[in-house]
């Protein structure tokens, strides 16, 4: 089929590093309608199909075999209201911190900590993105997917387990077997390039509880209270979002004026057993602690990530138009938009990780998603 999308199109514009990217074929998605015929199209041409939304936690390669799917779906949908909670649907290419702006007015609870994270809805599970003490995981109720073309789900028992069918026949995984995981899910797994997200229903609650276990928030807080001691009954679900997006506006740039894909590491976790040969060896290093659910008694400890960059030297230091940002050691940016390709990304990484594992004996792992590069 042809008259679908437009060829050998710039992505300079759809990916917040601004790298220099171009895809065989771009087409914008904005009605679940068009998926037919863009499958079609791919299909006839032998591309695959990439999903993409703002292009926020993405590293391009120079070309992108493959038709690129802008994702820009919209609609924020109310169903039923059970004690205390609600359940939203949310499109996929919803605006991620407009969603959560949106449902502060509303008073359906959960999400104020993960205000501002760059992104859109349909982006959040893969990633399980969380901040200041919250991870999205436990809010999500169900997922709705489309298979890509050329992804053999029926053929893969372990995939045909965990997908089930609305009685009107739309396919959904259950928010319970998503796999989620520290920065990670089923989507970065067993469903990696096989299908897309076309909406998420949220389970949220109608009773503000704030968690503010995140020190760098509850100090804030405190601080904006002139109190010692933070008397959270006071506290609004508009203070905790407005206290996260000061916080965020303070510490990370704005990909608008310096382009950059947020976090570029994780946090490395270790075990008990990691954690004690890491610490004797660093007793210095902060850390954080928290029971692995599900397991008695087992605690896994993460370490930082921007302060192993910090600590050999990386943060503010650049590498030609890359650098780790003078603020914050965890974001790497480039000052060159449109010109630097993602080989060189990967390559300053690359050396990082290579520098911090030399000196720690602990290996970083990229955040951001690569496309041939």
């Amino acid at each position: 089929m042809s008259g679908v999308g437009q060829n050998n199109a710039s992505l300079a514009t759809h990916n917040t590093l601004k790298l220099r990217s171009q895809a065989s074929t771009l087409v914008e998605l904005n009605k679940h309608e068009q998926l037919d015929a863009i499958f079609e199209h791919a299909r006839d041409f032998k591309l695959p199909v990439v999903p993409l939304g703002e292009g926020s936690n993405v590293v391009l390669g120079e070309h992108i075999e493959a038709l690129v799917l802008i994702v820009n779906t919209q609609g924020i949908t109310l169903l039923d209201t059970p004690d205390n909670a609600v359940y939203v649907d949310v499109a996929a290419g919803e605006n991620w911190h407009d969603f959560v702006v949106h449902c502060v007015k509303q008073g359906w609870h959960g999400l104020e900590n993960l205000a501002l994270i760059p992104g859109k809805v349909g982006a959040a599970p893969i990633q399980n993105i969380g901040a200041y003490g919250v991870e999205i995981a436990p809010l999500i109720a169900r997922i709705y997917l489309t298979p890509l073309p050329g992804s053999e789900l029926d053929k893969d028992p372990n995939i045909q387990r965990v997908l089930q069918h609305t009685d009107d026949g739309n396919l959904f995984i259950a928010g319970g077997d998503c796999q989620f995981a520290y920065r990670d899910s089923i989507f970065k797994n067993a469903l990696r390039d096989k299908v897309l997200i076309t909406s998420v229903r949220f389970k949220l609650g109608t009773r503000f509880e704030p968690v503010v276990t995140y020190p760098a928030l509850r100090d804030y807080l405190s601080r904006q209270a002139n109190v010692s001691q933070l008397d959270q009954a006071n506290l609004s679900a508009n203070d905790v979002m407005n206290a996260v997006v000061s916080i965020r506006r303070t510490k990370l740039p704005d990909p608008v004026e310096l382009p950059n894909a947020g976090s570029f590491f994780k946090n490395v976790v270790l075990d008990d057993e990691q954690f004690d040969v890491f610490i004797k060896r660093h007793p210095h290093a902060p850390y954080y602690s928290q029971p692995l659910a599900g397991i008695d008694q087992s605690i896994q400890y993460k370490i930082p990530a921007a302060w192993l960059i910090e600590q050999r030297g990386f943060k503010g230091r650049y590498d030609g138009n890359l650098g780790m940002h003078n603020q914050q050691a965890l974001v790497m940016v480039n000052r060159a938009a449109g010109d630097t390709q993602g080989d060189a990304v990967i390559a300053f990484a690359e050396r990082i990780k290579q520098t911090v594992e030399e000196s720690f004996g602990v290996r970083l792992e990229i955040e951001p998603r690569r496309y041939s590069c």
